[in-house]
């Protein structure tokens, strides 16, 4: 349970964090959005490492994570442009995003996450891709 606490504790932070210097009128991008339309809570992580899909440890630079509640929507700040973002992390310009279930995040450690790769969904987006969706991941 603690461990749980720590996951949607750094998550809500990181939003709290982001939404002040992000979002319209701010300096940052708010376009990527995450939408639940299934009946159970999602975590959504990003990752930079294509064509590498394991699952990276949490402590990864530019580790990027959020809920989202059954049948809503939840975005990904960021401090820049993911059109340069994308292009700095990745030299393929793909941006992986992982969905979780909130309660494999609750039950399971990091570790075993990583070991089972323990995903709902793998989603390997390039910018033009993620332009042509209007920046919206649809799960499932």
């Amino acid at each position: 349970m603690k461990k749980v606490k720590i996951v949607f504790s750094v998550i809500a932070l990181y939003i709290i964090v982001s939404s002040s210097h992000c979002g319209k009128g701010g300096h940052g991008d708010d376009r990527l959005t995450i939408v639940n339309k299934s009946n159970a809570k999602i975590a959504s992580f990003l990752q930079y490492n294509y064509p590498d899909t394991s699952i990276q440890p949490q402590n990864t630079p530019g580790f990027n994570a959020i809920s989202v509640e059954p049948f809503s929507e939840s975005v990904h700040l960021t401090f820049v442009k993911w059109e340069k973002l994308i292009p700095q992390n990745n030299s393929q310009n793909t941006l992986m995003l992982f969905i979780y279930s909130a309660d494999t995040i609750m039950a399971k450690s990091w570790t075993e996450i990583q070991a089972e790769y323990n995903i709902l969904k793998r989603y390997d987006l390039t910018l033009e891709q993620l332009k042509n969706q209007n920046w919206k991941v649809i799960y499932p």
